[in-house]
């Protein structure tokens, strides 16, 4: 019979494990927009499709973060990688824009599940060992680990696409399931929380919101991460349409995406010793300006531009995700965590629902380079107003 203390370190290299299997979802995503394309879907519309992603997750977000504090983190975790299964599963026999919505659906569902619970099991988990200031170190390896099992998995996505287009959809299924498995075998650490039932539920959901805003630097800091996000994940999202307009062949689009979590996993390896040495406000402001100059380097419609701007949004993409969710750890306590981390990702996902669509319609009205140096653009604005700001948090 293992001790208390040797299942708590277990989770460690089990969540390093759910991760890897859970990012491995990300074979089909070096395709994904084509294959949208290739069912008859705009760039508005895709853009339209991951606005209706976005919303669903506010709706099911905080909800579901409670139900994170009510039944366990690592029940909820094992319930969201299923979920995702399901949405994978949809996207393969989607025939039209609403099976594709209805796919969506069930992602988002799966992915409000997760987002929050499997973190908040692994600080707490930490926080119980007495090691809670190894969390940016443990969270950063795990999103490299995660970011270099997807790019394994994505080598061969454009060659099996070429092939036949639902294959790195059907392929993607068997590491969801996987990961499921893993998050039920993690030990759940005891918490300081009295008896929780779904009937405060709504309880536990206003005080996960009114912490959040009665905390000046935990609410600046989940603003700023709204924003960032948003053009990241339009960014992401045109990667695609932008390697065909220089020329690339599909078949290379999975070596591609390959190098791209390559320097996400780097981002994420290195952001513990990048945040110890700038500190917590430079840090921020180096993950914006990264993007900036991303959007402007796409904006010049040129393969080699193109890559430095990968490699810069990449590199900041991986780097954010660690520091920001240790940023905002730092300011909640454990009774909360899981409920305002759920908070934050809703308040991220209102401002993608927004400048998602606005970005697509930018790029058919005008142009994908306008689109790029436009966002940049905006974005250099918010880098700009969270700079004066920056006393407040």
């Amino acid at each position: 019979m293992k001790t208390v203390k040797e299942r708590l370190e277990a989770n460690i290299w089990k969540y390093y494990l759910f991760v890897a299997f859970r990012y491995c979802t990300f074979f089909f995503m070096p395709i994904i927009v084509l294959f949208f394309q290739e069912q008859g879907l705009s760039i508005v519309q895709i853009m339209i499709l991951q606005s209706v992603y976005a919303i669903s997750i506010v709706i099911f977000e905080v909800p579901t973060g409670a139900i994170a504090d009510i039944i366990g983190r690592k029940k909820t975790t094992g319930l969201g990688a299923l979920f995702v299964a399901f949405a994978v599963v949809q996207y393969i026999f989607a025939q039209d824009f609403m099976g594709f919505i209805v796919a969506d659906i069930f992602y988002a569902m799966g992915f409000a599940l997760t987002s929050g619970a499997d973190v908040a099991l692994i600080y707490d988990s930490l926080k119980s060992l007495g090691k809670e200031k190894m969390f940016t170190k443990i969270r950063g390896r795990a999103n490299a680990i995660g970011f270099f099992a997807a790019a394994f998995a994505s080598i061969s996505s454009g060659w099996l696409y070429s092939i036949d287009i639902r294959i790195p959809l059907m392929v993607s299924i068997v590491p969801l399931l996987f990961a499921m498995v893993v998050a039920y075998t993690m030990y759940e650490p005891k918490r300081v929380l009295g008896v929780v039932t779904f009937r405060n539920a709504l309880g536990l959901m206003a005080d996960g919101v009114r912490y959040t805003a009665t905390h000046v630097k935990l609410r600046w800091i989940i603003i700023y991460a709204s924003g960032f996000l948003a053009f990241s994940r339009a960014g992401f999202w045109l990667y695609q349409p932008f390697l065909v307009s220089v020329g690339v062949e599909i078949v290379y689009f999975g070596i591609i995406f390959a190098g791209i979590n390559l320097f996400v996993s780097a981002g994420s390896n290195w952001a513990h010793l990048i945040e110890e040495r700038l500190g917590e406000k430079n840090s921020l402001i180096l993950i914006s300006t990264c993007m900036v100059l991303s959007f402007v380097f796409f904006s010049f419609e040129s393969v080699l531009f193109g890559i430095v701007a990968i490699v810069l949004g990449q590199l900041a993409f991986g780097f954010s995700t660690p520091v920001i969710s240790d940023y905002i750890n730092r300011h909640v306590s454990s009774k909360n965590r899981a409920t305002v981390l759920s908070v934050s990702s809703l308040s991220k996902n209102i401002a993608i629902a927004i400048v998602l669509p606005f970005v697509g319609f930018l790029v058919e009205a005008y142009s994908l380079s306008d689109a790029f140096l436009m966002s940049a653009g905006i974005l250099f604005i918010i880098n700009i107003v969270f700079y004066i700001m920056r006393k407040l948090i």
